[in-house]
């Protein structure tokens, strides 16, 4: 892909934006597995890059919109985790959304390190990303 932030901020439906990993750019997969390393350098220089990728995905994706911030759906009070997840993603761009719910998973991951890297990438993209509410974040994490 030319320009990996570009080509993923693009996207919508009335789900919200979604994108599988054969769309995600090579260089960015590696990055989730140098977050599972047992150097913890590599660790924090992974999590650091793909907060950095997520940002300005975000960034495009606003730009897209007209620097309107799309807010996430009002949902029903019995609404499942899943929904509220979901919910809680419709705002963000493709690859953010795609990088959230990965790093939400890799926290149960039984590789040695990868806990330590899964969660301090989700803490600083969650930190970065405005577009995901405290809720959301419990959500997401909840339905992984």
């Amino acid at each position: 892909m030319a320009d990996v932030e570009d080509a993923v901020a693009a996207g919508g439906g009335e789900d919200g934006p979604k994108i599988s990993a054969l769309q995600v750019d090579a260089s960015i997969l590696q990055l989730f597995w140098d977050l599972a390393s047992l150097e913890t350098a590599k660790r924090q220089e992974a999590a650091s890059e793909l907060v950095g990728h997520m940002v300005r995905a975000q960034q495009a994706f606003e730009k897209e919109a007209g620097g309107v911030k799309k807010k996430a759906a009002p949902l029903a009070e019995d609404a499942s985790m899943k929904d509220r997840s979901e919910s809680a993603l419709s705002a963000c761009a493709p690859l953010a959304a795609y990088a959230l719910k990965r790093l939400a998973r890799g926290l149960t991951s039984p590789r040695e390190g990868a806990r330590q890297g899964f969660a301090l990438a989700l803490a600083e993209g969650l930190s970065a990303l405005s577009a995901v509410p405290l809720g959301g974040a419990a959500a997401i994490v909840g339905a992984s």
